[in-house]
């Protein structure tokens, strides 16, 4: 009888516990990760992957921007606080990235629970020699999923940054740059990335292939890709002849009679 009233009692405080939301405090672990990237980028970066993290931390739109702490002396704080179970942040700033850009924007009634706190999750961005550096502490259950958050993240901002380069090296006519950036991005991403990239940028080998294409986006009534290429053949090997006619049929097609006339006499 006294070992089932021990086991009674032992659930009704187990069941206490939960009523009260209080929940045993986690072991906190040390977080340090380097980055070869700038600190703006990364701070957002890691904003973004800890809201990832924990759920339900943070039900504002994902468009309104992560949530962080910028300081004046270029640092920037990401700090979570748990209090009955639930994670909030305490933050002064919304952060995200648009067109390669950082923006930062004030934000209010983020103060996280200050003394009533029963854990934390703390991480400090700052520059240093040759990139940025991460640290801070943890709770240790979510040091392996932040980690490998964080550098996901990273990795796709990488892959961003050399698409935009071989775009601009197609766009100066250095087909094969373009196709080295192009290509390491693309071995450098899972098979789903890899055919995403092959697919986002279709590049030239020549100056006649990206009139050939030109004249294909033409067709097609792809005036912008059109343009993009008959600006290419021209940085890569200039053909007035060639090149005005082309101008000619894309002015025509964007029912631009005055260029048009124009390309047809110099052409």
């Amino acid at each position: 009888m006294s070992s089932i009233c021990n086991k009674a009692l032992t659930l009704l405080s187990t069941l206490g516990l939960a009523a009260c939301g209080t929940l045993p405090r986690p072991v906190d672990v040390a977080f340090d990760l380097e980055v070869a990237a700038s600190t703006a980028v990364t701070a957002v970066k890691v904003a973004e992957a800890t809201r990832n993290v924990l759920p339900l931390a943070d039900p504002v739109p994902y468009a309104a921007g992560a949530p962080l702490t910028l300081h004046r002396d270029g640092h920037a704080v990401v700090r979570y606080e748990r209090c009955h179970g639930a994670w909030v942040p305490r933050a002064r700033h919304r952060a995200f990235i648009c067109a390669g850009r950082v923006i930062t924007q004030p934000a209010t009634g983020l103060p996280g629970f200050g003394l009533r706190r029963e854990a934390t999750l703390n991480l400090r961005i700052v520059a240093n020699h040759d990139g940025t550096r991460i640290r801070g502490t943890v709770p240790e259950r979510f040091a392996g999923p932040l980690r490998a958050a964080i550098e996901r993240t990273l990795d796709a901002t990488r892959d961003e940054d050399r698409m935009a380069r071989a775009t601009r090296f197609a766009g100066m006519g250095q087909f094969e740059r373009a196709r080295n950036c192009r290509d390491h991005c693309a071995l450098s991403a899972d098979p789903a990335g890899r055919a995403y990239a092959m697919r986002r940028i279709a590049l030239p080998s020549s100056a006649h292939e990206a009139r050939q294409l030109a004249r294909e986006h033409l067709r097609k009534r792809d005036l912008t890709s059109a343009r993009w290429l008959l600006h290419t053949a021209r940085r890569g090997a200039p053909a007035p002849g060639l090149d005005y006619r082309l101008t000619w049929e894309l002015h025509r097609c964007n029912a631009d009679d005055v260029g048009a006339l124009a390309s047809a006499l110099l052409a």
